[in-house]
């Protein structure tokens, strides 16, 4: 089964296709070094880089690249405040890896959780996918804390996986399934 980027929305957040107008939240959310202390990135170099990357993920809606990408938007602003991401998504495994990534200036607002849980809520629901997995850094402590609200579970450790900074760091696995998924929010309603 194919999964596409459809808008889902909670009470604050719009999740949907990131577009070119979101060019100037996209450059202050992605240009604070900060946010990349737990990814593979950096910040870019200047306005025209943040265009063709924008613009990159645009282009990727129409090629259905391997990498679904929702922006988080906080609906009362309109504003782009983070995006949240599938990727590694094998269809007959039915399995895909969640990452998400959220504006520092809106950090610890319950914006990732949210998002994570409209777009979990939508492919266990509507997606045909049995198992859903994080990767997360070594000292990224916001993430793990996350997962585990979430719901996933840490299932390992790939010792000294990334190099970042000159350091080697391990990456904690952490693992959703549906059944569990269902529990936990059946328990919620009780």
């Amino acid at each position: 089964m194919e999964i596409e980027v459809c808008n889902l929305e909670t009470e604050r957040l719009l999740l949907r296709k990131l577009n070119m107008s979101d060019l100037e939240d996209y450059i202050e959310f992605r240009s604070n070094a900060d946010l990349h202390k737990f990814l593979s990135t950096k910040p870019k170099d200047n306005v025209k880089d943040y265009k063709k990357s924008l613009k990159s993920i645009v282009k990727s809606y129409i090629s259905k690249a391997p990498r679904l990408i929702w922006a988080i938007i906080f609906k009362d602003k309109n504003k782009l405040v983070g995006t949240i991401s599938i990727e590694n998504y094998l269809c007959a495994h039915k399995l895909c890896e969640l990452g998400w990534s959220v504006n520092v200036n809106y950090q610890g607002k319950g914006i990732a959780s949210e998002a994570g849980h409209a777009l979990i809520n939508h492919l266990f629901g509507n997606c045909d996918i049995n198992r859903i997995y994080a990767s997360i850094w070594q000292g990224n402590e916001a993430s793990k804390k996350l997962a585990l609200k979430l719901g996933f579970m840490h299932e390992g450790t790939d010792r000294q996986a990334r190099f970042k900074n000159g350091k080697f760091l391990d990456v904690l696995n952490f693992g959703l399934l549906k059944t569990e998924w269902e529990t936990l929010n059946k328990n919620k309603k009780m």
